[in-house]
This record gives structure tokens, sequence and C-alpha cells, in this order.
């Protein structure tokens, strides 16, 4: 199963159209137990990781009223005042908020990035407990993550869209274990404490100068990325195709292909390039809820 998309490839001087096809990886035969279902889509995701890079997934388990509270909470409070948003800035040890034109991506091997994103970002981590280690010696990614003051839910809404997340990737190690011919259990030992970070971001309009983006050309660290996506997403990979705008409907999050734990990559194009090119004729005024990356 698959989503076909209208994509304009890029090839000299001229121009294209051609169909591609993003896998849709069906998780509710495996959530459920059922037999052989971990290995038929262990099978798929390996296939997606090779050759595709992203994919959808459906049957996941996060429930859909807990997506749209949680895309409710953020249009709360990215309609803050500027000074209200301010109080929460993120600092080189702290998450929290980053206003637009603050950020310069360097780890795009196929674009120069010269201009800061037109997106704002309110980014948070796996807060720890103040007794843990990680947060008593003041590493970053530990915490605490600043909430908004007289927003009311707003916390436990937003915490309970990220465990979601969290558990969802969690659920799905096995998959990428048996992908690579590894038993199940392979990748449990790493995720005993993990480290992940969400990038809960707002789109607004705004006029873009020459080599800008809403989020520029870029490579994602971490073991995978999942988005909780509702509305328009235009994908460059870095064969230079150019998706057009994609109405996700029910497919509500999408991964995006790694290579595996550094030494066990899938194949030589596991990690794709995102080129996550957002102008305003795509996401008009949107928001992306918890872009969680895990480590």
């Amino acid at each position: 199963m698959g989503v076909q998309m209208e994509v304009e490839t890029e090839a000299g001087e001229g121009s294209a159209q051609v169909t591609e096809e993003i896998p849709v990886l069906d998780l509710g035969p495996f959530l459920a137990g059922e037999a052989g279902a971990a290995e038929r889509l262990a099978g798929e995701l390996r296939y997606a990781q090779e050759n595709i890079g992203f994919y959808f997934v459906v049957n996941h388990g996060v429930p859909m009223d807990l997506i749209r509270r949680g895309y409710a909470e953020l249009e709360r409070v990215f309609a803050l005042p500027e000074e209200e948003k301010l109080k929460l800035r993120a600092t080189d040890t702290r998450p929290g908020y980053v206003p637009p034109n603050s950020t310069v991506y360097v780890t795009s091997p196929v674009n120069k990035n010269t201009k800061g994103d037109l997106n704002e970002v309110l980014r948070y981590v796996n807060e720890r407990t103040p007794d843990h280690p990680g947060r008593q010696a003041g590493r970053r990614f530990h915490g605490p993550n600043p909430w908004p003051e007289n927003l009311p839910g707003f916390k436990e809404t937003i915490k309970e869209c990220h465990h979601a997340l969290a558990s969802l990737g969690r659920r799905m190690l096995p998959l990428y274990a048996l992908a690579l011919d590894k038993p199940a259990d392979f990748f449990e030992p790493f995720f005993d404490d993990p480290l992940w970070t969400t990038r809960n971001s707002h789109y607004p309009v705004m006029e873009a100068e020459e080599n800008q983006y809403g989020i520029s050309p870029h490579q994602d660290h971490g073991f995978d990325s999942l988005w909780l996506a509702r509305s328009h997403v235009q994908q460059r990979h870095a064969t230079r195709t150019t998706a057009h705008a994609l109405e996700l409907l029910n497919i509500e999050v999408i991964k995006q292909g790694k290579d595996i734990a550094g030494g066990l990559p899938m194949g030589k194009d596991a990690a794709r390039i995102r080129r996550a090119t957002v102008t305003p004729e795509v996401r008009n005024d949107q928001s992306v809820l918890g872009e969680a990356q895990g480590n």
C-alpha cells in the first residue's frame, strides 16, 4: 500500500512530471500481536528505508482526538504576544521557544543555507526528574522545559502528545531490529534512558528572501523522526525530486528513514536528506505538532 504523489524531477535545464509512491505501513496487526505480522512489517520497513527514506503509518494507536487537541494547544501558544513567547526562549542549555529567523541549518550537503528559517518553534525534551544525573549536571536535552503561564491544560496536553509519540517509537524498535536481521530485542539496551526532542513548529505567512525557507534543507540526527502531520507537506529528496503538496487526510504519522544505529545502515540511501521547502502557498499559517527525534 502506498500514497501516489505527482512530483517534478529536475534534470539540467528541463523538468518532467512523474509519479512517486510513498509507502504506507499498517501497524494494526503488529500492535495487536498477530502471528507473523512483525516479520511482514519489517520487510516493508526495510524496503521503505532502503528505497524511499520516508513512509506513512496508519493504525498506529495515537488517537486522532489527542492529535487535534495538541494542535489546538499549539494555536493558543503561538497566538500569544511576542513578549510572552520570549519568556520561554531557548538557551544553549535549556529547551524552549525559538523565534523566526533564528536557525540556520549547517547539516545539508545539498544546499548552503545562509538565511534564518522562517518558522517559530517550541522545542521540548524528555524532561527528567530533578534528581536525574543529567539534570544535576546541567546537560542539554534533559530539561527542565519552560511552560507558558496562564494557558490551563497546555502542558498536560502537549506532554500527553509527546508521551504517545515516544511510546510509538519504542514499540517499533523490534521492527527495525528484524529489518536488519537482528533479534527483536536487539535495540532494547540502547533505549533504557533515551534522549528525545520535539519541535512543535509554526509556519507563519512571511515573505522569503532568496535562499530562505520555512525550514531549510537539512539532515536530522538521532535514531528516527516522527511527525504528527495534519496538513500540506512538500518534500524534496536528495535526488532533487520535489513532491507537490499532499493532503495527509487520516494518515497522521510520518517516519523518516535513518542510518540505523550508526554502523547498521539498511542501505546506501537509508538516510535521506530532508528538504522540507515550506512556502506560504504550501503551508498557510499552519503548525506541526511534536516532530520527535529519538536517540
